[in-house]
C-alpha cells in the first residue's frame, strides 16, 4: 500500500507553526527555553543535539537521500525513486 503524496506542504508548516504558537501561549515556558534546557541535560543533551542537527541537515538537503534517516523513514511507507539502504 502506498500513501498519497502530500500535495500541500505549506499546510504542514502552518500546522507546525500553530502548535508552536499554541504551546508557547499556553505553557509556563517557551519551546525554545525547553529545547535549551534539554540540550544542556547531561544524558538527553547529546540526543537532542544530534536529533536537531539531523533534522536541520535533512531540511536543508545536506544529506543524500540514501543516507538521510528522515527520508529513509518516509521510504518505508511509500515508493522511493532511489535505492534504499537495507
Amino acid at each position: 500500500m502506498t500513501m498519497p503524496k502530500h500535495d500541500h506542504p505549506g499546510y504542514g508548516w502552518l500546522a507546525v507553526a500553530g502548535v508552536v504558537i499554541a504551546a508557547d501561549a499556553t505553557g509556563n515556558r517557551t519551546l525554545s527555553e525547553l529545547f535549551r534546557t534539554s540540550a544542556r541535560h547531561p544524558v538527553a543533551g547529546p540526543f537532542v543535539v544530534v536529533g536537531w542537527g539531523t533534522l536541520t541537515a535533512h531540511l536543508f538537503g545536506l544529506i543524500p537521500p540514501q543516507y538521510d534517516p528522515v527520508h529513509q523513514l518516509a521510504c518505508r511507507s511509500r515508493s522511493c525513486t532511489h535505492a534504499r539502504i537495507r
